[in-house]
């Protein structure tokens, strides 16, 4: 989540101060960050700006953080495409989708019966000599 502020203060000589709280533990005191969510959840974000002179302000707001596994900036629980390859999550898109694969358990199966006959034909022809 990107954060921005930006304040003046009436005399050019003074200074302007960041107190970013996101919430979590952690904070900044850059007019602009980017700060990064480790954990789904509602968090309460406060900004005070402050001068030289004493004088502070405080803005605060609650924002909610959802998982977004893809990074399309859809949460989960709304988007349709959870793994970004352009497939609805429901659509039975094999071949197309790389993400799906191919019951391969029959072939497999029929592999097995394959290499049984063949060895039992071969300890046959090994026994009749």
């Amino acid at each position: 989540v990107t954060f921005s502020a930006y304040a003046e203060d009436d005399s050019p000589e003074d200074q302007v101060f960041y107190a970013w709280n996101f919430g979590d533990s952690l904070t900044s005191t850059d007019r602009t960050v980017t700060h990064v969510y480790s954990l789904t959840g509602t968090y309460r974000v406060v900004l005070i700006v402050s001068d030289d002179d004493g004088g502070q302000t405080s803005w605060e707001t609650d924002i909610e953080v959802k998982a977004d596994m893809d990074g399309d900036g859809i949460p989960d629980d709304d988007d349709d495409d959870l793994d970004g390859d352009g497939y609805k999550n429901n659509e039975d898109d094999f071949p197309k989708d790389p993400d799906r694969h191919a019951n391969w358990t029959p072939y497999y199966l029929i592999l097995l019966v394959i290499v049984v006959v063949v060895i039992a034909v071969v300890a046959y022809l090994m026994t009749k000599n």
